[in-house]
């Protein structure tokens, strides 16, 4: 196990963490379920994009991304979780950036440098958190579900 300039390798050697795009997986089977997360995640986006939030279905998603809803549900539990589910991608990777800091070092200096390490990765999914909030401030219910998914995530 080692550290590069923009990735830890965890566990046993089952995934690579490059904070310039996520988790990597290199076994097939973790290859194709995160081929199948990002094609669901990607038809979600396309369609909130062109129709709207509250005018997309979850059968409409499934049809684009090629799978049955019923494999679209086994990935993300509602049609708000795929919405919000860059703040998960988000919160999984700091946990990993700051697990991976020394044991050592002190709290306080593992935060900032973690959280320096990933700048990059903040600027690149800012405009999927800019979208999903914009839609989140246009639905009530979305808006609502957005505030228990980030206080459940900061109290984790």
């Amino acid at each position: 196990m080692g550290t590069t300039a923009m990735g830890t390798t965890v566990g046993m050697g089952t995934t690579t963490v490059d904070h310039s795009t996520g988790p990597v997986p290199v076994g097939r089977r973790e290859r194709r379920v995160a081929a199948t997360r990002q094609a669901i995640t990607e038809a979600a986006r396309e369609l909130f994009d062109a129709q709207g939030y509250a005018d997309t279905t979850v059968d409409q998603i499934a049809e684009l991304a090629d799978v049955a809803p019923r494999t679209l549900f086994r990935y993300f539990e509602s049609k708000e979780a795929l919405l919000f589910s860059g703040y998960g991608d988000f919160l999984r990777s700091l946990v990993q950036t700051l697990e991976a800091r020394p044991a050592d070092e002190s709290p306080v200096r593992s935060v900032v440098l973690g959280l320096s390490a990933m700048t990059d990765l903040c600027e690149a999914m800012r405009p999927e958190f800019v979208r999903a909030q914009k839609l989140a401030d246009d639905d009530e219910a979305v808006g609502a579900y957005e505030r228990v998914v980030m206080r459940s995530a900061s109290t984790d």
